[in-house]
């Protein structure tokens, strides 16, 4: 039985594995973004300086960087004392849609930062 497709036209697996990272990166983006839109809209907060990051680093390095702070973002504290844990970067990352771009640790911190501030809810 013949093969429609020769094995030098398929797309090799690791191409494959990168063209997914990269769509999925480029969703995390998207999904930061879309983030902040909703909580300047629903929440009142405009993170000005969220938006310059992801901008000019983009979603994913952003992500990366908030992580790996030792404290909580100004950002996240705004949006926890407004009840809106749910709009912030730590959220997103938690998305399980998500979790491959990130490791153990990462997932850790962000999952603590999200469920601890949420048991502390101030409205």
């Amino acid at each position: 039985m013949a093969c429609a497709y020769d094995r030098e036209e398929l797309p090799d697996e690791a191409e494959t594995e990168t063209a997914d990272r990269r769509a999925l990166e480029a969703a995390f983006h998207e999904a930061m973004v879309r983030t902040y839109e909703r909580a300047r809209d629903e929440a009142h907060y405009h993170a000005a300086l969220l938006l310059r990051m992801v901008t000019e680093k983009g979603g994913l390095a952003t992500a990366w960087q908030l992580l790996h702070h030792p404290v909580v973002s100004d950002g996240f504290t705004a949006l926890w004392e407004r009840g809106r844990v749910d709009l912030t970067a730590e959220a997103v990352v938690i998305r399980p849609r998500f979790r491959a771009l990130f490791t153990g640790e990462e997932l850790a911190i962000a999952s603590s930062r999200v469920v601890g501030a949420s048991a502390h809810t101030t409205t």
